[in-house]
């Protein structure tokens, strides 16, 4: 492993990282192994404080891509995209939305995968400084991330 990496140890398990301070407006991280209870991406607000347990339910989490092709945004959950595979590269990019005033319509956060975008999770973000959100991953127990570009 290099600085690059992101495992979670400890009893349960259950912890995210986040993967650099910053960054953006285009992430990708490899999903190298699966845990035991799954593997999740997602973008969260750079101010976000430990505990990192639950990205999907964390309250500094904008959305979040899990293994089995949800994501969850604003705390419900919906199908997404395809179920993620070991070896899989996922893309977390925020880009101004599409269709909005001129006075800007804010950003929209698409998930892409393998290089092909899936889809807009959240759309109409206020746009924020740079470095005002950071991708975060969930390889959950015995899981292993790589993060390739930030």
């Amino acid at each position: 492993p290099d600085s690059r990496c992101v495992a979670t140890t400890g009893v349960a398990g259950y912890g995210a990282a986040l993967c650099c301070a910053g960054g953006g407006p285009m992430w990708s991280v490899r999903a190298v192994r699966f845990g035991v209870g799954g593997f999740g991406v997602a973008l969260v607000r750079s101010g976000m404080r430990p505990p990192y347990k639950s990205l999907g339910k964390a309250e500094a989490t904008v959305a979040c891509y899990l293994a089995n092709g949800v994501v969850v945004a604003g705390g419900r959950e919906r199908p997404f995209g395809p179920v993620l595979t070991p070896g899989d590269v996922v893309g977390v990019m925020l880009r101004p939305a599409r269709g909005g005033s001129r006075d800007g319509a804010g950003d929209d956060l698409v998930f892409l995968l393998n290089g092909a975008e899936i889809g807009v999770a959240v759309t109409g973000l206020q746009r924020a400084s740079r470095g005002a959100y950071t991708v975060g991953v969930q390889p959950y127990m015995g899981g292993v991330a790589q993060l390739l570009s930030a």
